[in-house]
């Protein structure tokens, strides 16, 4: 049960801190010229991403346990952002010269989550 909380209790500041940092960004975002661009959510990607490769770094040379691992990693970062995880898990496939797979992924996961959210859309608005 220990696992659950870590994860949990990282999960809700990771999730507070993403809400915070990426309603702040896109305030600032449309008052400047930079309005037409989501800049709070890739904020929060960019930063998501570098910090679980540097995170993923230091438990490595550290061999930091199980459950901080859990707690930062899957909950804090996770909960901050998601697109971290995928960052994290395609350098890998490229680190371990898995060049086609990561490639694959790439093109997987931004074009099959964008149909998907497509459709979870177009649900919607049939729905209501």
């Amino acid at each position: 049960m220990n696992h659950f909380l870590a994860v949990a209790l990282g999960g809700a500041f990771g999730s507070v801190a993403r809400y915070w940092l990426s309603t702040s960004l896109n305030k600032q975002a449309l008052a400047s010229q930079w309005h037409w661009l989501p800049l709070g959510t890739l904020s929060v990607n960019v930063i998501g991403s570098f910090l679980i490769g540097a995170a993923w770094a230091y438990m490595q040379l550290r061999n930091q346990n199980e459950l901080f691992r859990l707690l930062v990693m899957v909950g804090l970062l996770g909960g901050f952002t998601t697109f971290s995880t995928f960052s994290l898990e395609t350098l890998q496939l490229l680190n371990a010269g898995e060049w086609a797979r990561a490639g694959l992924n790439v093109l997987l996961s931004v074009f099959t989550c964008l149909a998907a959210a497509a459709m979870g859309m177009a649900l919607g608005r049939f729905i209501l």
